[in-house]
Order: structure tokens, then sequence, then C-alpha cells
């Protein structure tokens, strides 16, 4: 059957078509908005993700910088003590030589490797609590409250001569024996460094043994040998992309959220 007979007006048809037309133009209205506004949602989610970026390169560009002013500092106390010691800044080290700190083939420190652990540990106890809300209490010789330390190992390191005619099986045994020694000292030192925790609320100071798996220099002459015989203080810092606070805690203030701040 005809939707429409003969005897219809002309106009009717029109009018038809017409509501015809703009129920098409209609729904392709809003399917055009929808589009427009799902386009400007994914622009946004990119501006945002690319300004996080952005935040997050200049905390990690600022908590470099610090890390190396404060190494900077402590290099700089021993200088002016007549100790001269070196820094690694792009990897965050401060080198302790063995030849400062112990005889061959022993953990037992020298008497000049305890003053020099001590004066580290005076350094460490004079800084650290400016680098964290949980010894704010404590003076502080230079606010530091930019710096980020995840943790801080001391880690022990040998050459690769095997261990003779000592008390110690071999390189594993002697440089985790003289890391925990170094630990201990340090500790001994300023007891309250052994209590400071990073933002997570995890210990900051903890110690390690690489025996000569990591050398910084070839073991192919003494020289060379005697510079991977160390005591390294590991500075690492925090990464925001990690800024998971533990156990699902809540009240764990993490330093992410002052990034814009910076």
């Amino acid at each position: 059957m005809s939707l429409f007979s003969n005897s219809e007006p002309s106009w009717v048809y029109f009018v038809v078509l017409c509501d015809v037309v703009m129920g098409i133009a209609f729904i392709f209205l809003i399917a055009l908005l929808a589009s427009s506004m799902s386009q400007r949602i994914t622009l946004n989610a990119v501006e945002q993700e690319n300004k996080l970026y952005a935040e997050r390169a200049q905390f990690i560009a600022k908590n470099f910088e610090a890390r190396a002013d404060f190494l900077g500092q402590v290099q700089d106390a021993l200088h002016e003590r007549g100790i001269v010691v070196d820094i690694d800044v792009d990897n965050g080290i401060l080198r302790l030589p063995e030849f400062l700190l112990f005889d061959s083939g022993s953990a037992e420190l020298r008497s000049g490797g305890s003053t020099l652990l001590r004066l580290v540990s005076h350094q460490l106890g004079a800084l650290l609590p400016c680098t964290t809300k949980h010894l704010k209490n404590l003076s502080c010789t230079k606010d530091f409250e930019r710096l980020y330390i995840e943790s801080i190992v001391i880690e022990g390191h040998t050459d690769n001569h095997p261990v003779i005619f000592s008390s110690y099986r071999d390189n594993w045994d002697l440089s985790m024996a003289r890391a925990k020694r170094a630990y201990l000292e340090l500790v001994a030192g300023a007891p309250h460094i052994g209590n400071v925790t990073n933002d997570r609320g995890q210990s900051l100071i903890s110690f390690s043994s690489f025996a000569d798996k990591r050398p910084i220099a070839d073991n192919d002459t003494e020289v060379n040998r005697r510079k991977n015989r160390r005591i390294d203080l590991r500075f690492s810092l925090f990464n925001p992309e990690q800024a998971v606070p533990l156990n699902g805690s809540a009240n764990i203030s993490l330093p992410q959220p002052r990034l814009a701040n910076n």
C-alpha cells in the first residue's frame, strides 16, 4: 500500500523529506560532536601525560644536581682534613680506596681507616637529616629538602687476585666483611643515621659485597688493581615512576606531589 495517496498535496511529501533530511543531519551532528569530544579527551590525556613526563624529568634533573652538591660537600670536608677521596657524580658514588681503610687481605680497620670513616660519618650525620622528613628535628647545615635519596649502599669491592694467607675463603667473604665493618663504623660514629629512612619508610643505609665483579679498571697492573680494591658508598636516587606506597599504606608521603612546585 502506498504511504501517501494520490490525493495528498505535494507539500506533504516535501515536509516528510525535510524531516528525514533533518533527522539524518541531526544524527550526523551528534556523531561529529561525539568524535570531537573523544579527540579532545585524547588530546587532554596526551597533554597531561606529556606534562607528567616533563615534571618527572625536571624532578630527576634537580635530584641529580642536589646529589652532586651533597657529594661535593662531603668530599670538600674530607679534603680540608687532608684526606683525598674520589666521587663519581654521574653514578652518585663516594669512593674510599682500600689502602686508606684496610691492610691487605684484612677487614680490620687501620687507625687511619677508622678516622676516615668517622669523618664520613660526621658529614653524613650532619647532612642526611636535611634530606628526610623523619629527622627534621635535628639541625641541618644546608637545605637539602629537594634531594630524595632512595638508598645508600656500602659496597665492598676487590681485585681479581684470589685471597691467600687470609682467614677469608675468597674475595666474596673479604669484600662482605669489609663492607659490614665500614657500615658498623659509620653507624657508630653517628648512631642516628642508622635509623634514617627514605620517603617510603624503608631503611636508607645497607651494605653489600661485589668481590671482583664490578671493576672500575682493568686488573692488568698493580696500579689498576689498587683502584678496584675499594669501598663505595652508592647514593641511589628516588625514581618518581615508582611512587607506590608499600603495603597500600595511604599515609606514606611521597615526593611526587611536589613535582609541580619545583
